[in-house]
């Protein structure tokens, strides 16, 4: 089993939602992305291969301070 983790709190919050798309658009699918919190955007993505099996779980979240 390989595990790959990708976080954007390595990196600083206002490169975080450009590296995702990054990321995201590299190993998962094309896609283009936007939002409202781009500024506040904090993701996590695991991708364990399983012999010929790929599981992917991603986890956009835009937090907001004071909620």
């Amino acid at each position: 089993m390989i595990e790959t983790v990708y976080r954007t709190e390595d990196h600083p919050s206002a490169d975080r939602f450009d590296r995702w798309r990054e990321w995201t658009g590299r190993t998962h699918c094309p896609a283009d992305l936007s939002g409202e919190h781009a500024a506040d955007f904090h993701g996590h993505t695991r991708t364990l291969l399983l012999g010929e099996r790929v599981r992917r779980r991603l986890r956009p979240a835009a937090r907001s301070r004071g909620r």
